[in-house]
């Protein structure tokens, strides 16, 4: 979450060589390792792996750090992220922001909304604010389910398969398990969901889990 961030609001600073990179020799890899050549996918599955695989090339900034403005209804707060290592990440936990705990900042509300600190007349602004749902202390069931196989068709044993169904279809839901997560969320169960798949994926996942209707996480 943090590195998107980042990578947005440092753009890249030669997409032109990047795109080269990608067509010459990053799907030539892909397509290879899945036993495909590209007269072998149509224009759907292109479409798809470029836009992927684009998800992998955002440039991260070293030595640079964003304050995020985090906003519960008890009130908010600042948080200053550390500088970014020369890969361009961090790390960072926390349970406070400034002289606020988080839990004090959540109050008796059920979301967070964290926003990039940004000119109010940046452009970009209203790109870097997400709502980061909060569970109530006490639910009657919390589910923690895995993503792949467990929710997605992800064929994990199958390395090629896996790759191929990350980079070049449209992800496709476990039979049964969106309805069977619904009757739970019925009851009052909330869930969290885990994935090894590269955190670039993410929002994909996201999108996917929206789609096939399973209850939104927490």
């Amino acid at each position: 979450f943090a590195n998107a961030y980042l990578t947005a609001i440092f753009p890249e600073k030669d997409g032109a060589v990047r795109r080269v990179a990608l067509e010459r020799v990053i799907v030539p890899r892909v397509l290879d390792f899945v036993g495909k050549k590209p007269a072998d996918i149509d224009e759907a599955a292109r479409a798809l792996l470029y836009e992927r695989l684009l998800l992998f090339l955002g440039e991260g900034e070293s030595r640079e750090s964003l304050k995020m403005r985090i906003i519960g209804r008890g009130g908010a707060a600042t948080l200053t992220l550390p500088k970014t290592d020369s890969g361009g990440h961090f790390t960072i936990t926390t349970d406070s922001a400034g002289n606020q705990s988080i839990e004090k900042l959540v109050g008796n509300g059920r979301e967070l909304t964290v926003q990039a600190v940004l000119a109010e007349d940046d452009p970009r602004r209203d790109r870097f604010t997400v709502r980061v749902p909060v569970p109530p202390k006490r639910v009657p069931l919390l589910v923690i389910s895995d993503v792949d196989d467990t929710v997605r068709i992800a064929e994990v044993t199958n390395r090629r398969r896996m790759v191929e169904r990350v980079f070049l279809h449209p992800y496709e839901a476990v039979p049964g398990m969106s309805a069977n997560y619904q009757r739970l969320g019925q009851h009052g169960a909330q869930f969290h969901f885990v994935s090894g798949s590269p955190w670039q994926i993410a929002p994909v996942i996201e999108e996917f889990l929206a789609k096939a209707k399973f209850p939104p996480g927490v």
